[in-house]
């Protein structure tokens, strides 16, 4: 069971839910460094996946949380899976990873959605961050 943390600012409890995590990237250095940072910060992992299909399932079945999104999967296109998340699960927060992004892009993304990015290779700091920013 999660460690109950409190918002200093407000004193109310942060809701433990809303950090548990779907990880859905390619690269097994990137799937260990999210990992690891879940781990030390007790945010409960849900699941490793390799395929669309069951990040979709896990995401469906917990409603509330965080996706780490690999962009460069071959043959998906990040703008409709993002748009398909953020329009039937608005309590789970979309964290995209990309190796090669313009400003542009992120631009783009943030405004159809996407919670934040990392650029890869993914780091523990740069995960520290985003997660920071939820």
């Amino acid at each position: 069971m999660p460690i109950q943390s409190f918002d200093m600012a407000t004193g109310k409890a942060k809701d433990p839910a809303r950090f548990q995590s779907v990880v859905f990237l390619r690269d097994e250095a990137d799937i260990e460094t999210v990992s690891a940072l879940l781990r030390k910060s007790r945010h409960p992992l849900l699941g490793r996946v390799d395929n669309l299909r069951d990040a979709m399932e896990l995401v469906r079945k917990h409603k509330k949380g965080v996706i780490y999104l690999d962009a460069d999967w071959p043959g998906m296109k990040i703008e409709e899976v993002l748009a398909g998340l953020v329009g039937r699960f608005p309590d789970f927060n979309v964290i995209i990873t990309k190796a090669n992004a313009t400003k542009e892009e992120l631009v783009a993304l943030r405004q159809q959605g996407a919670a934040g990015f990392i650029l890869k290779p993914v780091n523990a700091e740069s995960v520290a961050k985003v997660l920071a920013r939820l």
